[in-house]
């Protein structure tokens, strides 16, 4: 959607179905690189990249880009995250002094951070009991 308000509709119509293909055509070769050695599978992506680029090469190359990657989607993740509460701030709360973003965006990293070491789901309920009884 981007492309057509951007290029408008004459080149924006051509590259969005184009885009529509890549995106289709990605998954069925995700599956045949996977499956492309007789009656081995490959999982994960360092063994495919083992088995394209040989042990060393392999892991050198996709390893890096994967922590770039994971890094990356965390980032955006709790940015946007963080606009979203400072948003919902400021729709319900009226006439408050204005907070910065960094400091939306540590508040939903901090509870993020909380959240991964709790046991199960049962663990959270008792977190949102809390959070209900101190506000």
């Amino acid at each position: 959607m981007y492309a057509l308000s951007e290029l408008g509709r004459r080149p924006g119509v051509p590259i969005l179905i184009l885009s529509w293909i890549i995106t289709m055509y990605m998954p069925w070769q995700m599956v045949e690189i996977h499956e492309m050695v007789l009656g081995k599978r490959f999982d994960r992506y360092h063994e495919l990249g083992q088995h394209a680029f040989g042990e060393r090469l392999g892991l050198n190359i996709v390893v890096p880009q994967q922590l770039i990657w994971e890094v990356g989607v965390c980032i955006v993740y709790m940015v946007t995250r963080g606009k979203s509460l400072k948003k919902f701030r400021g729709a319900k709360v009226q006439g408050c002094k204005n907070i910065k973003l960094t400091y939306f965006t540590m508040i939903f990293a901090s509870i993020h951070f909380v959240l991964p070491q709790l046991l199960d789901f049962n663990s959270i309920s008792g977190v949102s009991l809390s959070a209900a009884v101190l506000s």
